[in-house]
């Protein structure tokens, strides 16, 4: 009884970090967007 529950521990902190990981790029993509786009205005 007790290994499937570890098992299923592993399997959401797997799920967890991979999603922190996506939420950490989409941030730094959105980021480098924003000031691409406010770079443009600056120009103009």
């Amino acid at each position: 009884m007790a290994t499937p529950m570890r098992t299923r521990t592993t399997a959401t902190a797997t799920t967890r970090t991979r999603t922190r990981t996506r939420t950490r790029t989409t941030m730094r993509t959105t980021r480098a967007r924003a000031r691409t786009a406010r770079d443009r205005e600056d120009d103009s």
